[in-house]
């Protein structure tokens, strides 16, 4: 669990970035942000889906910002992401001038996990959501496991960033519903960790949403360095119609189901969110910029060349596909937290420092 210590340090970079006094909540529409430094939290390592969808938006929200403001981006991958959730319900100023992207993995763990986690997505200023991503389940090149039946039947290491991170509770989930034999080694430091482990043979394989591999490492689908194994959601990428859904997998109800809630919170991916308590006029200001940019020309000219698939949804749709998430029946949650518990992520190792 990520330490509040952490959650100070993110407020002291906050406090350096945001060195002006706060506009008062009547200010004139965009006179709050004229001239001012914006941050943007990155629950994300540098180079990751999070990261690459975070600096794009950022890059041209500000032509649709009034004011003319200048955004500050601020990485912070520890623990899957969950310090940004912490510091945007306990820390940010409430006043528009700090917003943050995320990966969904830590929006669903006050449901999975018995432990205060300090926040409530329920009360974030959502502002929208970049897409609508089904994940897809991978082993390397020259891996056993090749099909969604190998990893029924062969145990492997996946990779994962924090224990919380999509990556660690998306193959947990997937070993209760569809008895896969998923063993998740998590603490990588961002996505480009997981990689890089993947590279080198530490782990075999991940969960991972299709974006990611797309701006990642644009050459491992085309050029074969990659099994695809199936892919989880409510419905199939369209890119890939004859990969399995994992829920074509599923033998029971009870399995089904779970795979559902799994595909609802896949609905909600690379979100962006203000604070809660947001004056209203700044929220409607903000959730205005960000429907014109994902719609700027740009923006997607821009999204297509960094392979980044776009599919977006405005802040109250987000808002709701959240409220129906934490919606979800108590059976239903008693088997995603039973998965949770018994197949808990392990940590990486950590490299011994060599003596002198």
């Amino acid at each position: 669990m990520t330490t509040f210590h952490s959650i100070r340090a993110v407020a002291a970079v906050l406090a350096a970035a945001l060195v002006f006094p706060a506009a008062g909540a009547g200010a004139a529409d965009g006179d709050f942000l004229k001239g001012k430094k914006v941050s943007l939290l990155i629950g994300g390592g540098s180079g990751g889906g999070v990261d690459v969808s975070g600096r794009l938006f950022a890059r041209h929200v500000v032509r649709h910002l009034p004011g003319a403001p200048t955004i500050v981006a601020q990485n912070h991958p520890a623990g899957g992401g969950i310090i940004v959730y912490q510091t945007l319900a306990n820390v940010a100023p409430r006043d528009g001038t700090t917003f943050a992207t995320f990966a969904a993995g830590p929006l669903t763990l006050p449901l999975l996990r018995d432990q205060n986690v300090n926040y409530d997505v329920r009360k974030f200023t959502w502002l929208g959501r970049m897409s609508d991503d089904a994940n897809a389940c991978h082993t390397m090149a020259g891996s056993k496991v090749r099909t969604v039946e190998d990893a029924q039947k062969i145990a492997i290491n996946v990779g994962a960033t924090g224990v919380t991170a999509r990556t660690a509770t998306v193959p947990l989930m997937l070993n209760a519903a569809i008895g896969t034999q998923f063993h998740v080694i998590a603490g990588y430091k961002g996505s480009e960790g997981v990689l890089l482990a993947l590279e080198r043979g530490e782990v075999e394989g991940r969960c991972v949403s299709f974006n990611s591999i797309h701006v990642t490492r644009p050459d491992w689908i085309p050029q074969k360095k990659i099994n695809l194994l199936f892919q989880t959601g409510l419905t199939k990428h369209p890119r890939y119609p004859d990969l399995p859904l994992a829920s074509e997998v599923a033998k029971t109800p009870e399995s089904r189901k779970l795979l559902e809630f799994l595909g609802q919170t896949l609905a909600v991916t690379n979100p962006f969110a203000l604070p809660p308590e947001v004056p209203p006029d700044r929220t409607a200001l903000w959730r205005k910029a960000f429907d014109d940019t994902v719609r700027d020309p740009a923006f997607l000219a821009e999204a297509k060349k960094l392979r980044l698939e776009v599919d977006p949804a405005p802040g109250p749709v987000v808002e709701r596909l959240v409220n129906e998430i934490y919606a979800t029946p108590p059976d239903i949650l008693a088997i995603a937290k039973a998965s949770m518990a018994k197949g808990k992520a392990k940590k990486k190792a950590k490299k011994k420092k060599k003596e002198n």
